[in-house]
């Protein structure tokens, strides 16, 4: 990553105020000017939904390189860290993560942008444009602080509001005719039109004949800020009285 001009700086800002304290945040860099060459690190703090200055942009005819990139997540709460290059004015995102308690947000010029827990175990690394677990227990997914949960009210067809990347959605328990099927809009800021999301049905499907699952849930259509889930009552004699709790998940993803 590099700063190459005299109006290119790295800003960071949280999506919300601190609950307890603002985090630490540590930058390495090496300047560069014609055949000289000189390190300097610089130490700041966030300020909750105030945009900070992390790397201020190089000196004219210089190029800067930053080295790492060190945030530390010491406060009492799940936080989401953006992370920014400001050229003149202009913003361009480079992180949009979510740092639970003791996280840290690091970035290496050999290693790329990662997440470390508070054990020193690391969640999520990126190499050369892909995500990779390195644990053979954790795997890729999300972590503590990055879910939520919310309940349908009123019937089946009753939208709910849910602005996390995962979460649980527990439906309404009105009936649900044998054959019959009911769709429902998700509103959820973090769902691009070219994002994936996968649901499962956790729990919750009425047993006919003493089977249960004979509810099917799916994504059937996906927009910017929003998907529509629909729930099938696959059965051709019972209606569907359950409580049904349905699991998703957002994977970005793109067309270009």
């Amino acid at each position: 990553m590099i700063l190459d001009t005299v109006t290119k700086k790295l800003q960071v800002v949280l999506t919300t105020a601190n609950t307890t304290l603002d985090m630490p945040v540590f930058v390495s860099y090496t300047d560069e000017s014609g055949t000289s060459k000189s390190k300097g690190s610089l130490l700041s703090t966030t300020s909750g939904l105030t945009t900070v200055d992390i790397c201020r942009s190089p000196d004219q005819h210089t190029s800067r390189t930053i080295n790492s990139i060190e945030i530390y997540n010491r406060d009492t709460a799940s936080k989401i860290v953006q992370i920014y290059v400001n050229d003149g004015g202009a913003q361009f995102q480079l992180q949009d993560v979510t740092l639970a308690v003791d996280d840290v947000l690091g970035y290496t010029d050999t290693r790329g942008w990662y997440v470390q827990d508070g054990q020193g175990n690391i969640k999520s690394t990126s190499t050369v444009g892909a995500v990779l677990s390195t644990s053979p227990s954790a795997g890729i997914g999300y972590a503590t602080g990055a879910g939520g949960s919310v309940i349908q009210i009123t019937n089946r067809s009753t939208g709910v509001t849910l602005n996390t990347v995962c979460s649980s959605i527990q439906t309404d328990t009105t009936s649900l005719a044998a054959g019959a099927s009911a769709e429902f809009v998700v509103t959820n800021s973090r769902v691009a039109i070219g994002d994936v999301v996968v649901v499962s049905q956790r729990s919750g499907s009425s047993n006919v004949a003493g089977v249960a699952g004979v509810t099917h849930v799916s994504v059937v259509t996906v927009a910017a800020g929003s998907f529509i889930l629909s729930v099938d009552n696959k059965s051709t004699t019972t209606a569907e009285v359950g409580a049904i709790v349905i699991n998703f998940a957002i994977i970005k993803a793109v067309t270009a």
